[in-house]
Formats: structure tokens, C-alpha cells, sequence
């Protein structure tokens, strides 16, 4: 039986269906040897088997398993010299070997690919189409660099289908089933680098796809490989993105990205997101001054236009943040070099699991140009709107109040009190805001409004004085990572699974409970005896809840709540409003959990402080939890639910 169970791991990491399944395949093959010696070996037998081993490491769920692979992992990150990166190394392109009915963005969303690689063109002429069937379907991503401002015509000629998307907006819509046939869209945009999206298939017979461009000083032709870029990693790339995972190893790690940052012939911009996502305790102080000159040196030399591309970025955010390390004259020159480096770009992201965004306020000057890019790195859905001074959490219920057909609109609401928004970004996407800060001197608040998070996820804009000096941001430290992340699947309705859990069978006990961690549900439920008594035991649901009454309390928390465990809403006298669980009470304070995810995180309000208080609409448990789940998965969580945490359950088993 062991054996046979190897036999099938194996097979997974080798040949499964598509590239994430085989990365769960190598990592559970590691993981049932106990090291990493024939997997490792295997895997570096061909491109695809070691780029699918390295992006695997972080599903190990074991550190020390982890951490053994340093060795093996250090000279691809280190030693090997691939082709040298930059903005135009490459389009990431995925393939999907299916029928598919059109190439929208969120039909290509719902499926995962076969295969994924690099292009430097727009074409079919790839080593992954001529190598698979007739009927497939590809997605370009990644820049699009405009030479010069105006006016420019996208063409896309076809057969069948294709689609054009420049900063996520669609531009050349040449959809459906048909022979070769052209169509064209006009855009008008400004210098510099945009975000690409393309798309086509093939559902059998003749194929064709050519993409063209025409504008100022430019006749109608093939866009050129040089005007095309992304952040397609090679394979030396996702080997540094690997290095913080490695557990234990973490100053070597350091050690290594900053030979790699200091030496400009190795210096890849992998290396600042690489060493943004190690632990600041492993840092080295000592090195601190030489790496912020290696970072000033990098972005310095870049084209102007080019200072606000994601590499860029990470190399202003990396360098802000080491310059901390220096004694305080140091610091305020490093950063102040930093922030006059051509383009004032302030960077936010969520914090990843913890429904936060990494800064809680900076400020502008009035009246003066700001740009601000919002990556969403988490594994939920998020936007960004910032709101006129008063108004966040009118904006914030107004969002609420969309309910399902909120999606479309990105959850923004059509409001005066909206100054300037995002749309909802999925993982791995991101926006700018570019905008001239108000001339009025306030803090204007800036929240996420999808469904269940402004409470929580909001920070303040603080419009300074012009000519007056900008304090620095106040930034949120991340919590310690608690293992690897899952990727966003879908965001589920309950017409996606009402009819599936009207009768579960031949469901998996172990996966059911590994999901309601990987869920979030153990941060604040208790089930079986284990987990956290933040919210309600869940161990008895099903005398509340089963079926579909179940599925819309995971997918609509605020339908039914228990009024054991509902927020409260407290105005308090200074302006500041704060929401949150009520976890203790006496006669002088209120102790609050404003974040269920930070449990530990209590907030203590003083009674005479308080103007008003009353109770929340919106159940603390946000929306949007299973979102990183596939539809099995999901199902497997309800089973264990139900089963009152009996391995025995009715739905386990055949």
C-alpha cells in the first residue's frame, strides 16, 4: 500500500494534468520520503520539472524539510547566470489545452492551465501550442511600452476568437467562433509602460492570431518584441523568490540576495521582492548602507517612465526600509534621495492573511501630483477607495448595501464621497491611482469595500500643507507567516454549490479538516475541541445549520448572526470610530477584537470616551473566506462540519 501511494505521488509530480497540481505532487513526494533526493533529481532533468519543483517548496509543509534544500537550492539562485532581467524579459503566457466559448478574462480566470512559459511575442508560434491538440486557448500578461503620448489603433486578426485588454480595460474585442476576421479599438495613452492582457483560441481547424499597433509615428505593424515585457520569471528568478522560504537558513539567505543586490552584473530584480519577504530580524545592519546605495544606483539609472513599474517599486520600498537601519542623519538622507529620485510614488499592499493593508496612513502634500499603486498580494479579492474626509464608513455600508450585483462595479459605490478608487484586483493584480492631492488640508480615509472588510481594512490619507515636510508613513508589521498560501479560485455563490450539498457522500474526513484551517476558521471557531472561542463552537452546527443553510453562513455571514458573538459599532468622542467583538466589559472599559484574524489583538476603549455605541449590521466573520478553495474542498469542509468532527460521518466514505 505504501508503495502503491509513492507509485501515485510520483506520477502526480511528473505528469499531472496541470502545473499546480504537479507543485502539490513534488511537494508531497518530498514530504512522504522525508527528503528531497529523487524528486530533486528527477525534477532537474528538464525546464519544467525544476521550475514546477521550486514554485513547490513553500507547500512543504514541513521547515525542516524545507529548510534541508538550501544546498540544492542556492546555486540556481546564486551561481547560475541566466539571461540578464529586465522590463522586457519576457510575456507570461498560459496555456489551456480545452474547448473553451469565448476568451473573456473571467472565463480563463475559472480554469487552470496546462502549461505556462514565457513569449516574446504576440503569436501561436510557441513550443507548447505545436506540442499540444487543436483546441486550445492562450493568455498573454504582462507591459506594453508606449514610445510616445496619443492616440494608438490595437488590431487583432483571428481565427477563432481573441481579446485585447491595456490597464485591465478592454480595448479589441475580435470574440467567437469565426475564420480569420480583423477588428480594432482606439486608446488613448500616455508615455511609458501599461499593463497587457491578450487572448485567443483555437476550437479546432485553421488557426491564426496577429496582433498589430498604429499611432503617433507609427504605421500600422506587428507590435515589436522590444515594446513588450512583463515579470515572467526564469527559472533563476523563482529560485531567489524561494530563498526566505527556506526555514533556518534565513542569514544565508540574506547573505545571498545581498551579493546578488550589491554586484551589478548579478543584480536581478527578483532580489528586492525577494528580500522584502525575509523576516527583518534577519537583516544585517552592517550591510545596510551599501545595499540603499545599490538600490539608489538601480533605480537612478532606470528611464523615468520606468520608475513605477513593480521591480521599481520593490526596489523603493526595499530601500525606505533598510535605510531604517541607519543611524538617523543617514537615514533621513537615504530616504530623502529615495523620495527625489524623479516620481513620488507611495506603494500599498495588503498583508497577507490578515485582511489589513501594510500601511495604516501617509501623508501628500495639497495640490501636488500623487501616484499610488495598489498590489494586491493576498489571496482575496481587494480594492482600494479613498474617500472624502468623514465619509469612509457611509462608503463603506453603501458598499454593503450592493450585495451581489456589487461585483460588476467592483464594489464601489456611485458616490460624491468617492474621490478616486481601484477596481477589485484578484490576487496577483495591480492598480494606479494617479490624481492631484486635494487643496483642502484633512485626513481623507482610504478602505477596501468588498464585502466584509472596511471595518477592518482602511487606513487615512493626511493631506499636508504645501511646502510644509511630509511625515513618514505609519506602516503595520506583518505577523509571522504561519506556511504557505493558497491561490485565489472563485468567488462562490450559492448557486455554485447549493444543489452539491444537498446530499454529500465519498467526501474526505482529513481534507474537510485541513480546509478549515486553511479557511481560517480555527483562528476564531472551536471545533472538536480544537481552535479558538472567539465565535461560536462550530461542533454542533448541524443543529443550527445543515445544506444549503450551512453553505450561506460560510458564503453570507451577515444573513443570520449569533448575537453572542455580533459586532458592535462605537463612536467615540474624538471623531474615531471602532468596530469590533466585545470580548470583555466592566464598569469603566469595553475590550474589543477589531480583527477576528488577530486575535490577540485587543483594543481597550474607556467608557467616558465613548459618544455613541450600538450594534453591527455585518457579522465580524468576513465575506469572502472561501475564496482560495476548490469546489471539492469546499464540499469536504461542509461534510466535516456536519459530521460534528466524526471521522465516521455518513458523508465519508463510498
Amino acid at each position: 500500500m505504501l508503495f502503491r501511494a509513492g507509485d501515485r505521488i510520483m506520477t502526480l509530480a511528473n505528469s499531472g494534468p496541470y502545473p499546480e497540481a504537479r507543485r502539490i505532487g513534488y511537494a508531497a513526494w518530498v514530504t512522504f520520503l522525508g527528503n528531497a533526493d529523487a524528486p530533486f533529481g528527477t525534477a532537474e532533468k528538464t525546464e519544467d520539472g525544476l521550475r514546477n519543483f521550486l514554485a513547490a517548496i513553500p507547500l512543504i509543509e514541513k521547515p525542516e524539510l524545507r529548510g534541508a534544500l538550501y544546498p540544492r537550492i542556492r546555486p540556481i539562485a546564486v551561481d547560475r547566470k541566466e539571461e540578464p532581467a529586465s522590463v522586457g524579459r519576457g510575456l507570461q503566457v498560459d496555456y489551456f489545452e480545452q474547448r473553451v466559448p469565448n476568451v473573456s478574462l473571467e472565463t480563463l480566470a475559472a480554469l487552470k492551465p496546462t502549461a505556462s512559459g514565457t513569449a516574446t511575442a504576440l503569436t501561436v508560434d510557441l513550443p507548447m501550442v505545436k506540442a499540444h491538440g487543436a483546441q486550445f486557448a492562450l493568455r498573454f500578461t504582462g507591459t506594453i511600452n508606449i514610445p510616445k503620448e496619443g492616440s494608438y489603433t490595437f488590431t487583432t486578426e483571428s481565427d477563432d476568437g481573441s481579446r485585447l485588454y491595456i490597464d485591465g480595460k478592454l480595448v479589441v474585442n475580435n470574440d467567437g467562433l469565426h475564420g480569420m476576421d480583423e477588428k480594432s479599438g482606439k486608446v488613448t495613452l500616455k508615455a511609458g509602460p501599461h499593463a497587457l492582457l491578450a487572448t485567443y483560441f483555437n476550437n479546432g481547424g485553421g488557426e491564426g492570431y496577429r496582433v498589430s499597433w498604429q499611432g503617433p509615428g507609427i504605421n500600422k505593424q506587428a507590435i515589436p518584441g522590444a515594446a513588450l515585457g512583463g515579470d515572467a520569471d526564469t527559472i533563476q528568478d523563482v529560485a531567489i523568490r524561494t530563498l526566505p522560504e527556506l526555514t533556518g537558513r534565513e542569514k544565508e539567505a540574506f547573505a545571498d540576495l545581498s551579493t546578488l543586490l550589491l554586484d551589478k552584473a548579478l543584480l536581478r530584480p527578483s532580489v528586492f521582492r525577494a528580500m522584502l519577504d525575509l523576516d527583518r530580524k534577519h537583516w544585517a545592519a552592517g550591510q545596510a548602507t551599501a545595499l540603499v546605495n545599490a538600490v539608489l544606483g538601480y533605480v537612478s539609472a532606470l528611464p523615468a517612465d520606468l520608475r513605477t513599474t513593480p521591480s521599481a517599486l520593490d526596489a523603493l520600498k526595499l530601500g525606505e526600509e533598510l535605510a531604517g537601519l541607519l543611524p538617523k542623519d543617514d537615514r533621513d538622507h537615504a530616504r530623502s534621495m529615495l523620495k527625489n529620485l524623479g516620481v513620488a510614488v507611495i506603494v500599498i499592499r495588503p498583508i497577507r492573511d490578515q485582511m489589513l493593508f501594510d500601511r495604516k496612513s501617509f501623508s501628500v502634500e495639497a495640490g501636488k501630483p500623487v501616484e499610488i499603486v495598489f498590489e494586491n498580494v493576498d489571496i482575496m479579492p481587494h480594492n482600494m477607495v479613498i474617500t472624502a474626509p468623514g465619509t469612509m464608513l457611509e462608503v463603506g455600508q453603501m458598499a454593503e448595501r450592493m450585495g451581489p450585483t456589487g461585483e460588476a462595479k467592483g464594489f464601489v459605490p456611485d458616490s460624491p464621497s468617492v474621490l478616486w478608487a481601484t477596481k477589485l484586483l484578484l490576487p496577483g493584480q495591480f492598480a494606479k491611482l494617479q490624481f492631484t492631492a486635494p487643496t483642502k488640508v484633512g485626513a481623507y480615509p482610504y478602505v477596501c469595500t468588498f464585502p466584509g472588510h472596511y471595518l477592518i481594512m482602511n487606513g487615512v490619507m493626511n493631506v499636508v500643507e504645501k511646502g510644509s515636510a511630509v511625515p513618514a508613513s505609519v506602516m503595520v508589521t506583518p505577523p509571522p507567516s504561519t506556511g504557505p498560501s493558497r491561490k485565489f479560485v472563485k468567488m462562490w455563490a450559492m448557486a455554485d454549490l447549493e444543489n452539491d450539498v444537498k446530499s454529500l457522500s465519498g467526501r474526505s474526513f482529513g481534507r474537510g479538516k485541513e480546509m478549515f484551517n486553511a479557511a481560517g476558521c480555527i483562528k476564531c471557531h472551536t471545533f472538536g475541541g480544537e481552535g479558538s472561542k472567539l465565535g461560536p463552537d462550530l461542533t454542533k452546527i448541524t443543529e443550527k445549520y445543515k445544506g444549503e443553510k450551512l453553505l450561506r453562513q460560510l458564503l453570507e455571514p451577515s444573513s443570520e448572526m449569533n448575537e453572542q458573538f455580533r459586532a458592535h459599532v462605537f463612536q467615540m468622542n474624538s471623531g474615531e470610530v471602532v468596530t469590533g467583538v466585545i470580548v470583555k466589559e466592566d464598569a469603566s472599559s469595553v475590550n474589543v477584537v477589531t480583527n477576528l484574524l488577530l486575535p490577540n489583538d485587543v483594543k481597550v476603549l474607556a467608557k467616558d470616551r465613548i459618544a455613541a455605541r450600538k450594534p453591527s449590521e455585518l457579522s465580524p466573520m468576513p465575506t469572502g473566506m472561501l475564496v482560495t478553495l476548490q469546489k471539492e474542498e469546499i464540499l469536504d469542509l461542509i461534510a466535516f462540519l456536519e459530521s460534528g468532527a466524526d471521522p465516521k460521518g455518513k458523508a465519508f466514505g463510498k
